[in-house]
């Protein structure tokens, strides 16, 4: 089951030696993640959308979908 505790650690996974941080993760109705994410220099669009693929790749979309 997808919940806020396992999108925090692949999200930890991907952010780790960065100086990116993890604000918070919500989640919604039909698994509609949401993640606030900041950096202490800039974050850019690149980093936002290289980070979703990130998350959508650990996450078994046939049985979670």
């Amino acid at each position: 089951m997808i919940n806020e505790k396992l999108i925090s650690n692949i999200i930890q996974l991907a952010i780790s030696g960065t100086d990116k941080f993890l604000v918070e993760v919500k989640m919604r109705t039909g698994n509609r993640i949401m993640v606030f994410v900041d950096s202490d220099t800039i974050l850019t669009i690149a980093d936002c959308a290289k980070l979703s693929k990130f998350i959508e790749s650990h996450l078994d979309r046939e049985s979670e979908d």
